[in-house]
């Protein structure tokens, strides 16, 4: 593996491999295999090569490029500011690079977003409803997170609260 290049911290940690853990994991694994057009688990799970996104004028990140072999575990690490949730957000395809290229499972996140989106879960540092906001509002706020839309969000929200 590579050493991660650009802005931002990575490194990564060998998972467990029991049979147990095998097994649970072959089934995603052919699935990303197939959609990957004959990609094999010898590829790295994901890639990132030369990923840049500005914001204005500051460059959250600036040619960023590692590499996560199949089975292992990410962290990213950094202070504020260093593009950790930038990078997440182009792997997750919520964000497109300004420049660069990254791969998941061997489809690239921006000209196979709904095939990447179909094979990896995301769950943000707080899971769960924002105290802030009230129920309807809730409801608006993941039915946009959830990509339906910000008026069919809002609609299904009304539709499910009276306040």
């Amino acid at each position: 593996m590579s050493e991660p290049k650009g802005r931002g911290a990575a490194w990564t940690e060998e998972r467990g491999t029991s049979d147990e853990g095998r097994r649970r994991l072959k089934a995603p694994r052919r699935r990303a295999e197939n959609r990957a057009s004959g990609r094999t688990l010898n590829n790295p799970a994901i890639e990132a090569d030369g990923l840049r996104k500005t914001f204005g004028q500051v460059a959250a990140l600036d040619g960023l490029s590692f590499q996560v072999p199949a089975g292992s575990v990410l962290g990213l690490l950094g202070p504020n500011g260093s593009g950790k949730t930038t990078a997440v957000s182009i792997l997750s395809t919520s964000l497109r690079p300004d420049a660069g290229r990254a791969t998941v499972c061997g489809l690239d996140v921006v000209a196979d977003a709904p095939a990447v989106r179909g094979l990896i879960g995301f769950a943000g540092q707080f899971a769960a409803v924002d105290p802030n906001l009230t129920g309807r509002e809730n409801l608006a706020l993941i039915g946009r997170l959830s990509r339906v839309g910000h008026t069919r969000a809002h609609r299904y929200a009304a539709a499910r609260i009276r306040e």
